[in-house]
């Protein structure tokens, strides 16, 4: 049976069953007419009318269950339930109400009497179970088909493990994927969960987490409600929503078990959160009263597509506290039920809001002449029918399946051979098939049927919870969801939704802020993925968009701008010719060229003298000539590089300082010609474009040849230095007429200082720099030359020199006087410092006098 079946996997399997779920079961027996005249077991209460055909419902028209401890040594009792449920009694009502239509209907199930038998499950395990056994009683006439309209679970999807279940309530995968549409309409990414501790959170939860991880929605918290009231539960629960970040929190729970945690909420003001409800409170009179608006005030949540069940709201109104047990609508095993409504609605002595609220006054004993029609009750309002309006379209669809068995003609049946279904033995799996190929239109016109796994299409209204003038809560529709429309149209918004901040804009709920162009996501170690930070992109790197999760390398001669939200091109660096730095050493090497020119004509002009006459005068030319060269190079290291520029100066300049020595060797030039030529020739020094050295620049310069080129010309460079301080050492020692040589040592020590620095100076510089450091260099040489060698001897040459010469042939200064043409010494006084001059004949001196 399938009672029996759902039992087997709620007691073995853990698949709490119908604790808030309204099953409605069929006999199938069409050819018998037993009346239900055996009481029910255990003291069962319930609605009950016989009928030839009997519906069973099992619906919590009571929560809350009787803590009394028992004795041990009686029996033991199925708790009693204690609140009860007016709306569970209206979903009973609507069972009640569509049997009674089907009954009054000619045209549905024509001459026979349709009959029911509606348990209380009371929202808990032993009341359920009690109920079901009560369908498996031998004597009971419900059969094994069966049709549940609120159980939305998607296991119950399974028809391997549910091959009889089928439901008009759509499952919570729907659900789950309604409200993943909803988050993402409103770029709501970072959101907490709360799920009630039993089957219908918990599976709902999970489904709605699978869904939103498909969809990249980022999950703050995920914990539990606990079905028993437990007040530091949920104190801590409050606390988290209170803390996080997050400002969308999902409740997957009914509106019983959440009562205690909006108490708790409402205790520590959690206010500014955007509450979704799953479909178990989306519209729960119990949370809209005016003690809860001030926090769940814009609540949004699916809840059942309304619907009409015409003439329903007159039978609600009609009902009165006492009703006899043979009433001609109905019968009540439990005549207390429509008291309790009665009472509930004028005295309000029975708590809607938990079982944690005491009631202080018994239950008193109506008039019986209390009309409902006299108070303003939800109880009675027909206008938004959801769960109401489902119980009477499953009631529908079980008959409809049973008029289309009873219809079927033989020949044209579906069964073997054409055959139709024995009515007078009719089996569970025959009503089944019936039901699954069902296609019947409700009173909207739109049509019930079941997919193959026995689910209906889902369509949902959304609704927020608006507060009204009075403070109360008003249910307002403000778009829907459908899933049988195109995957663009799942949901559609309307824009009637009013949110709670001061310019009713749409509420954010981030971790983290968006990452604008030119930073990147760097994810917090720990947190969910959307919790992150926002790093700014590397040097050379960008990012155009918000919330980028790389920086991008711009192209080669390209850097990323100020911003790092784009790449510009890379501006060139080199000495140019308009930069100052330029024009100082260029500056300066004109004055060096001027100075050259100064001392060559100051020793072309005193060439005769005696200071001047023992001079080589060739090669002052050539030093002079080679001097000027060097300067003059310098200008090749300004302007823009090019190939031709950079052959030149990579390989003069180095030429130029080479010869530019005092000693020289004509050997040694030729090798250094040939070695600088093919430097030139075969080391292929080209202008280059660097964007390694330094950031965002293009540094032009020479090189591209091997280096093996560079270190030969400075250790070149280093031999010829040292040959020359080595010769003009030896010379020192030996000469006793001249004081040349020590002019050269001075400027070979002063070469090697300015090699000493020149290394780490143009190591240490970079672009154009480096080569204002080179520039540098080759100008200091040239003029620590002059300075050395050239500047003495103009110095001397320009003093004021003193006409006393003396002429002195005394032997004992070791010279002779060979009848005029030996060689003497001679003197020359300069400002009363005796210096000798020369050593010359007496006729070499006559020119002097």
């Amino acid at each position: 049976m399938c009672v029996c079946e759902i039992l087997y996997r709620a007691i073995c399997q853990k698949c709490l069953f119908l604790l808030f779920t309204l099953l409605l079961g069929v006999h199938s027996h069409l050819a018998q007419s037993r009346l239900c005249t055996g009481p029910t077991k255990g003291g069962m209460s319930g609605l009950v009318k016989n009928g030839e055909i009997m519906f069973g419902s099992l619906m919590p028209l009571h929560f809350g269950i009787s803590g009394e401890e028992q004795p041990s040594t009686k029996l033991p009792q199925i708790p009693g339930c204690i609140h009860f449920l007016p709306r569970a009694f209206r979903w009973a009502i609507a069972v009640m109400f569509a049997v009674n239509e089907i009954n009054h209907n000619d045209d549905l199930l024509p001459n026979i009497t349709l009959g029911y038998f509606i348990g209380d499950s009371c929202f808990g395990v032993p009341q359920t179970v009690q109920a079901s056994l009560h369908f498996m009683d031998p004597t009971s006439e419900i059969d094994e088909a069966c049709n549940y309209f609120s159980a939305t679970c998607k296991c119950l999807s399974d028809k391997k493990q549910f091959p009889s279940y089928l439901r008009t309530d759509p499952s919570d995968v729907h659900q789950a994927s309604a409200i993943v549409h909803l988050v993402q309409h409103f770029s709501w990414i970072y959101m907490g969960v709360l799920g009630v501790d039993d089957d219908y959170g918990l599976k709902g939860v999970t489904q709605f987490i699978i869904e939103s991880e498909k969809n990249g929605l980022c999950i703050a918290f995920n914990d539990k409600i606990p079905k028993i009231t437990d007040s530091n539960a949920h104190r801590n629960l409050a606390e988290i929503v209170q803390m996080t970040k997050a400002k969308v929190i999902l409740l997957y729970t009914n509106d019983i078990d959440l009562i205690p945690f909006v108490e708790e909420a409402l205790h520590q003001n959690v206010t500014g959160k955007i509450w979704i409800s799953s479909e178990g409170w989306a519209t729960s009179p119990v949370l809209s009263t005016p003690q809860y608006a001030h926090i769940l005030h814009g609540s949004m949540g699916f809840a059942l597509r309304s619907g009409s069940v015409p003439g329903l709201s007159d039978m609600l109104m009609s009902l009165q506290p006492k009703i006899t047990q043979k009433n001609n609508s109905f019968q009540l095993q439990d005549t207390n039920i429509n008291s309790e409504l009665i009472q509930e609605t004028f005295t309000n002595v029975t708590s809607p809001f938990g079982n944690d609220i005491k009631i202080d006054n018994p239950l008193r004993s109506c008039s019986g002449n209390e009309r409902l029609q006299e108070a303003e009750t939800s109880f009675t309002d027909d206008s938004q029918l959801r769960k109401t309006y489902v119980a009477y379209v499953a009631v529908y669809a079980v008959a409809h399946a049973l008029h289309d068995m009873q219809a079927c003609v033989t020949g044209n049946g579906p069964f073997h051979n054409n055959s139709c279904v024995n009515t007078n033995n009719s089996e569970h799996w025959q009503v089944l098939f019936y039901l699954r190929k069902l296609l019947f239109y409700n009173n909207r016109g739109e049509p019930v049927t079941f997919d193959e796994n026995g689910d209906p299409i889902a369509v949902y209204d959304l609704i927020q919870w608006q507060k009204i003038g009075d403070g109360r809560i008003h249910f307002v529709k403000v778009g829907g969801y459908d899933s049988s429309a195109s995957a663009d149209q799942y949901l559609k918004i309307d824009s009637v939704i009013i949110w709670g901040s001061p310019k009713h804009e749409v509420p954010q709920s981030l971790c983290s802020e968006s990452c604008r162009p030119g930073t990147r996501r760097l994810p917090l170690r720990g947190e969910p993925f959307c919790c992150f930070e926002c790093v700014p992109c590397n040097a050379g790197e960008f990012s155009n968009d918000t919330d980028s999760e790389d920086c991008v390398h711009c192209q080669n001669e390209f850097w990323s701008n100020a911003e790092h939200t784009g790449c510009v091109q890379m501006p060139e660096e080199y000495l140019a010719f308009s930069d100052p730095l330029s024009i100082a050493l260029l500056a300066f090497a004109s004055m060096g060229v001027v100075t050259v020119i100064i001392i060559g004509l100051i020793m072309f002009l005193h060439r005769k003298l005696p200071i001047l006459q023992k001079t080589n005068h060739y090669e002052i030319g050539i030093l002079l000539i080679i001097s000027i060269m060097t300067l003059i190079s310098c200008v090749l290291f300004v302007g823009r590089p090019a190939q031709l520029v950079c052959q030149m100066h990579e390989a003069v300049s180095c030429f130029c300082l080479a010869i530019s020595k005092w000693i020289f060797i004509g050997i040694i030039t030729v090798l250094q010609i040939i070695f600088h030529t093919t430097w030139a020739l075969i080391g292929h020094p080209d202008a280059i474009r660097n964007t390694q050295t330094k950031q965002g620049v293009i540094i032009l310069e020479c090189g591209g040849s091997s280096s093996a080129f560079s270190i030969g010309s400075i250790a070149n460079l280093g031999i010829l230095v040292l040959i020359c301080l080595i010769l003009a050492l030896k010379g020192h020692k030996s000469s006793v007429a001249e004081n040349e040589t020590k002019f050269i040592i001075f400027s070979m020590t002063y070469c090697v200082l300015v090699g000493l620095t020149f290394v780490p100076a143009y190591v240490s510089t970079q672009g154009k720099y480096n080569v204002a450091t080179e520039i540098f260099a080759i100008i200091a040489t040239v003029h620590g030359l002059l300075g050395c060698i050239f500047v003495p001897k103009c110095y001397t040459v320009l003093s004021k020199w003193k006409e006393i010469v003396h002429f002195d042939c005394n032997p004992s200064r070791g010279t002779t006087h060979e009848g005029g043409g030996g060689k003497c010494i001679f003197y020359h006084e300069v400002n009363g410092n005796e210096r000798y001059i020369l050593i010359a004949t007496q006729a070499e001196v006559q020119p002097m006098r």
